[in-house]
């Protein structure tokens, strides 16, 4: 998903699914503090608009900072925005942290291979046997264009 498309946006609506549709778990995962604190302030008005208010589905979201704290056992959702920089951090503990049965995981990233068919995060994620999806074609990766704001009570 190309940059400024709306990868944080995506990430919310599948916590949210998640939420109100399984009993798991969910790790919404950035790679460093600002992008984390960016997003819980971009999404709670999503937040409070969804209703997830209820402080048992509020405790098992969990916005964290690498994934370095993430469960090895326990049956969980992972979310990572920009996974291209937390992939490439450390392969061998990504590869860890994600794989197993008890876990879905879904990574998001506007450089999955920096442009070019061999690009490392593309290699390391087929090695691991991940399935790769994009969203569009290279010339349609443009941001949108946002001509109105409107604030998230009136929708």
């Amino acid at each position: 998903m190309g940059a400024g498309m709306g990868k944080s946006r995506v990430a919310a609506a599948l916590a949210f699914h998640m939420l109100t549709t399984t009993k798991r778990e969910v790790y919404l995962v950035f790679s460093d503090e600002g992008l984390l604190n960016r997003d819980q302030e971009q999404c709670k008005d999503l937040w409070k608009y969804t209703g997830i208010t209820n402080k048992n589905d509020m405790k098992r979201l969990h916005h964290v900072v690498g994934i370095d704290d993430l469960p090895t056992t326990k049956k969980c959702v992972i979310i990572i925005d920009e996974s291209d920089d937390i992939i490439m951090r450390n392969p061998v503990l990504f590869a860890k942290k994600t794989m197993g049965k008890s876990k879905s995981i879904v990574c998001l990233t506007a450089t999955p291979d920096d442009g070019v068919e061999e690009g490392s995060e593309r290699n390391l994620l087929n090695m691991m046997g991940y399935k790769l999806l994009r969203t569009g074609e290279k010339k349609e990766m443009v941001a949108p264009v946002i001509n109105q704001h409107v604030p998230m009570e009136s929708a």
